[in-house]
């Protein structure tokens, strides 16, 4: 996992061939505030989402994983709590769903946590068991995030 600022995204350019394209479009979501939907960048390969939601409590959130795509979240607007651990350290609950490319983990109290506020984004590869959406000391509040999916 990786969790930083849009301010230094530049960094990560050269981690992934696509990590230019993500960030640019993360950015015109910053600008142009994008309507909820979804967006393609370079069709199935690169393609973005950008959500509202309220936050959750913790107990009301999941961990999930991916296999086929690598996720860069990134708060518009708000503050949230994501956590993260290591796939080996997971317990599967939902089993993959390779249409959707997703699977659901038992909770995990080895997990790691972060606050992301605006402008900050997390990177999670396949082996990142991530948990988004959590509510910031137990308070839910409105969320403006967009997802990046980056195919691996």
């Amino acid at each position: 996992m990786i969790f930083d600022n849009i301010k230094n995204c530049k960094m990560y350019y050269d981690l992934n061939s696509n990590f230019e394209k993500a960030f640019a479009f993360i950015h015109k979501a910053m600008e142009e505030e994008l309507e909820v939907g979804k967006y393609e960048i370079d069709g199935n390969d690169v393609y973005a989402i950008v959500q509202s939601y309220d936050s959750k409590l913790k107990e009301n959130s999941t961990f999930e994983g991916h296999e086929n795509y690598i996720d860069i979240q990134c708060v518009l607007e708000g503050c949230e709590i994501l956590g993260v651990v290591d796939v080996e350290k997971a317990v599967i609950k939902d089993e993959y769903n390779p249409e959707r490319d997703i699977a659901f983990y038992e909770d995990c109290d080895c997990a790691s946590y972060c606050v992301a506020g605006q402008g900050d984004f997390c990177v999670f590869y396949p082996h990142d068991i991530h948990r988004p959406c959590i509510a910031v000391d137990n308070l839910p509040s409105k969320v403006r995030k967009i997802v990046v999916k980056i195919r691996i």
